[in-house]
């Protein structure tokens, strides 16, 4: 995995990491980051994983509010995706600790197995940190044991699988979380 990402700025660059930059995107990106979720959710369901749905739009683009799409940039080309919320009361309910909510981690597949997808959850587990929160959340099919066991890998606690209304009778997600830092807050 990638190390030194991380670097967290108010403004401008947000992380510059060799040839990799990431940026929040701009409403020049959208149809760019729509077409790499596509990709990924062909991806996925040419391998029997039903994440995500072509031409769907993402969950946390939709619901407006605090939230915060940023752009892997590798030179010219949009290479990842990742989205970060400040509350997500419909996936997790109502919650007492503020977190961050990791959402649409996306790598583009011909710079897949380069260790991105790790480097660019770390960074935005940075990303959170910095804001001053001390958890990062995330969730994944609950039927993903690739998924639940990479998120387990590097630290996140499962909490539990939950059934949503809005999803298919028999789909469920697994919602995990890790602690960032030590605080009070977290008990």
């Amino acid at each position: 995995m990638p190390s030194g990402l991380g670097v967290f700025k108010q403004t401008g660059v947000v992380m510059n990491w060799g040839e990799f930059t990431v940026v929040e995107a701009t409403d020049s990106d959208t149809n760019a980051l729509l077409s790499l979720r596509d990709d990924a959710a062909r991806w996925l369901l040419a391998r029997g994983i039903d994440q995500w749905r072509v031409g769907e739009i993402p969950y946390s683009w939709e619901r407006g509010g605090d939230y915060f799409v940023f752009v892997l940039w590798h030179g010219e080309d949009r290479v990842g995706t990742v989205t970060i919320l400040w509350d997500d009361p419909v996936i997790w309910g109502e919650q007492h600790v503020s977190a961050g909510y990791v959402h649409n981690l996306i790598v583009a597949r011909s710079f897949g197995g380069q260790g991105l997808g790790l480097g660019l959850l770390q960074w935005a587990e940075d990303y959170v940190a910095e804001s001053g929160r001390s958890l990062a959340r995330l969730d994944c099919g609950a039927w993903s044991r690739r998924l639940r066991d990479l998120y387990e890998s590097v630290g996140y606690r499962w909490v539990r699988d939950q059934q949503y209304p809005w999803l298919e009778p028999d789909l469920a997600l697994a919602l995990y979380e890790k602690v960032l830092r030590d605080d009070d807050r977290t008990t």
